[in-house]
């Protein structure tokens, strides 16, 4: 939103919206960022006559620009991937752009960078100390193996991003969240972003009709400090509730039987359960939120492991690709103090995200079971665990037995 019109191109007094995006090919080659104008709260847009407004460096890869205004400097800020690095470039006018630093990571990830992101964020309980946050996605190919999106905290002062470390952290710890991009001016204090739940390890064959890839819930981020370290954390954004149709079950102070206790025979299309067990000394607690018969998505803690486990490798159909049938593991230490093991799992048709640890610890993962797939089962090894809290809401979906619905969230 150019609110002051420092492009030139507004025609009314309320600013206008900017599209700055990249394309392809044509007279000039490559791949290269462009501009486009909308007058009319993004109804109609024109293409900028003097386009592109950056053409490309010499890279086989240039593309994915994420643009904000920086106050501070009172500059737009451009944060672009460029094959095996991070390149900033500024602009007082969002089209005469200034390569401004750029931070080399091809070494550390495996696969052609993409979809940058680069935020500030206040850090919970710092007494209104800040952190910046640079997001990147590497893509590697579908014969090497899987993309993945990492993320690095540091300093920026208007040009130049300083990472704390040289050590890139993993956003999550699921295959199918990728390319998130934050919404700019929501709050200063408030960061959301959606990405693309997918993979490009098998994006293009994945067994859907008529669709092929969706997006995941709006999440909220920020940053916490675990053991010293700064860490990314993501929850559901809360307007999310507002898709809550009616609650399916609801316990609390109850045991959990060793071997399977299944919680519902049939549970709804899509669904968000939250799970507070304390463990009493059990060394297994595993959650099947999709299950039939030998088909079953599980959610998994190990405590010998100390690892959060989402296994997807019974889910359902997995043959479009001999790598989707696995499980995905994240390291997870429950706090001794209480032992309990708190969850929040979000079940659609064909994807399952798990948060634990307040949002530090997520994992996201399509799911393609069998129609019949819908019991609910708990189950544990070891010990005397008990339900401290268990609550299931049915969410409302587009598709429900034949008769449509159209969620909508709005994030203020």
């Amino acid at each position: 939103m150019d609110r002051d019109n420092t492009s030139g191109l507004c025609s009314g007094s309320d600013g206008c919206l900017v599209a700055i995006f990249t394309r392809s090919g044509g007279s000039s080659g490559g791949q290269k960022q462009s501009l486009a104008v909308s007058n009319d709260d993004g109804e109609t847009w024109t293409d900028y006559p003097g386009n592109p407004v950056l053409t490309n460096p010499g890279s086989t890869a240039f593309r994915d620009p994420k643009v904000f205004w920086h106050q501070p400097t009172e500059r737009w800020v451009m944060v672009v991937s460029a094959r095996d690095r991070i390149q900033i470039y500024v602009s007082p006018n969002l089209i005469d752009w200034e390569l401004a630093s750029e931070l080399p990571l091809g070494e550390s990830v495996n696969g052609v960078l993409e979809c940058p992101d680069l935020f500030e964020l206040p850090l919970e309980g710092g007494g209104g100390e800040t952190r910046w946050v640079l997001k990147v996605d590497a893509n590697p190919g579908p014969i090497i193996g899987f993309s993945k999106a990492w993320y690095l905290t540091g300093t920026f002062d208007g040009r130049r991003f300083v990472p704390d470390s040289a050590a890139l952290a993993p956003v999550e710890w699921g295959a199918d969240f990728y390319a998130a991009q934050s919404w700019n001016g929501i709050d200063r204090d408030r960061r959301v972003w959606i990405a693309w739940m997918a993979n490009w390890k098998y994006a293009l064959s994945m067994p859907t009709d008529p669709w092929r890839g969706a997006m995941t819930v709006p999440r909220e981020v920020g940053l916490v400090a675990v053991r010293g370290a700064l860490t990314l954390t993501q929850r559901p954004a809360a307007e999310f509730d507002a898709l809550h149709r009616s609650r399916i079950l609801s316990a609390h102070d109850a045991p959990v039987a060793e071997g399977a206790r299944r919680l519902a025979k049939q549970s709804p299309d899509a669904f968000d359960l939250v799970l507070e067990v304390e463990l009493g000394g059990a060394s297994r607690i595993q959650l099947d939120p999709r299950a039939s018969g030998d088909q079953r998505t599980s959610v998994v803690y190990d405590g010998s492991a100390h690892q959060l486990i989402l296994d997807r490798s019974a889910s359902g159909a997995s043959g479009f690709d001999r790598t989707f049938a696995v499980r995905h593991a994240a390291p997870l230490d429950l706090d001794p103090s209480t032992g309990t093991l708190a969850l929040r799992v979000l079940v659609d048709w064909s994807s399952v995200g798990v948060f634990a640890a307040n949002g530090t610890v997520v994992l996201t993962d399509l799911v393609f079971p069998g129609p019949a797939s819908k019991s609910l089962a708990l189950s544990s090894e070891g010990g005397a665990p008990r339900i401290t809290t268990l609550t299931l809401d049915e969410m409302a979906t587009i598709w429900s037995e034949g008769e449509e619905r159209t969620p909508s969230i709005r994030i203020d």
